[in-house]
């Protein structure tokens, strides 16, 4: 009843102890209510109830917020619910954090020692089915803005899905959050070259300590990249594991990129007074920025019409890896589709 009438958001968390038939009444009773943001929290949800909570995403017409957060979704579910939010065209924001469940045998996860390797909980993800429904949702939908994947481990696959996202999706979508879902350096070059050309404004890479000076590497090539049209606005790469080396490649990217205004660089214990000082260098030259902490960057400066760059171009950057990784993303986007 409350749902038919003047409700306007929906929590449901693990403290409601909500049983399996008050989930199905209430996923029921939404396409007909005026629920614009739903949240649901660590709910166990059986298979069915999966099924009604995606024909209840499908079918409401006033939903724009979904929050998904803990419901250990297999595959399968991942699947069912992206076809739902596929389907409805008007929702702008998703979450999809710590929600999906993997089945480790007992003998490999007491192997798992948090590195990579075939079959580890550091290295599993989404299966291919679940990926390509993933990539299918991400590029298609014509509404959506914001996307929230923190503490789902995406795997591979998952991470080309939301590649091929920010390179495809030329519709509204300005901001990605894939923070702490065991993001390597691999990905995170597929990442930076999906920016080539993309409308995304926020990017949180934060909490992967896998991406390393070798991500940064990438991700400082592509926001070198002035004439490709990376238009980022905000990056965090909080908690990557980065040395003075990737604050350098970051640090000589902003010598050139005009458009980013906010960096985060919590948590890299590595960077030291040599890496902070790398920024200062550059930000001094610009004559203009906000503050600067150990750890922390923020930069607002003005755009410019053009940048001239240093002869040779962005020097760091390994074309030869460059050409063997854009090979690598376009035969896994090609698997995808």
């Amino acid at each position: 009843r409350a749902l038919a009438s003047q409700c306007h958001a929906l929590l449901l968390d693990a403290h409601e102890y909500v049983r399996d038939a008050e989930l199905t009444s209430i996923f029921s009773a939404l396409p007909r209510s005026g629920v614009v943001k739903l949240h649901l929290l660590h709910v166990v949800l059986t298979i069915p109830n999966v099924a009604r909570l995606a024909a209840a995403i499908a079918q409401s017409p006033a939903l724009r917020v979904v929050h998904l957060h803990n419901l250990e979704l297999e595959d399968a579910g991942i699947v069912i619910l992206c076809r739902a939010l596929l389907d409805n065209q008007r929702i702008t924001d998703l979450t999809l954090s710590q929600s999906h469940f993997i089945f480790i045998p007992q003998s490999k996860a007491a192997n798992d020692d948090g590195s990579d390797g075939t079959g580890s909980a550091a290295s599993a993800g989404l299966d291919l089915v679940a990926a390509r429904a993933l990539r299918k949702l991400l590029v298609e939908h014509s509404s959506l803005m914001m996307v929230d994947f923190r503490g789902t481990r995406l795997g591979m696959l998952g991470v080309a899905a939301v590649a091929s996202a920010i390179r495809y999706n030329s519709h509204r979508l300005i901001g990605v959050n894939i923070q702490q879902t065991g993001l390597n350096a691999t990905g995170a070059g597929e990442i930076a070259d999906a920016l080539l050309g993309s409308g995304l404004l926020h990017l949180d890479l934060s909490g992967n300590p896998g991406v390393g000076d070798e991500g940064a590497q990438a991700l400082g090539w592509a926001l070198s990249r002035d004439d490709d049209g990376v238009r980022l606005k905000e990056l965090d790469l909080s908690g990557c594991d980065l040395t003075d080396l990737g604050a350098t490649y970051l640090a000589e990217a902003l010598d050139i990129n005009r458009q980013l205004h906010h960096l985060l660089l919590l948590d890299n214990l590595r960077v030291t007074g040599d890496g902070v000082e790398e920024f200062l260098r550059v930000l001094q030259q610009d004559g203009e920025y906000s503050n600067m902490e150990i750890g922390s960057i923020e930069l607002t400066r003005p755009p410019i019409e053009h940048t001239e760059r240093r002869p040779g171009g962005y020097h760091h950057h390994d074309h030869k890896a460059s050409k063997r990784l854009v090979t690598m993303i376009d035969a896994m986007d090609e698997l995808l589709e």
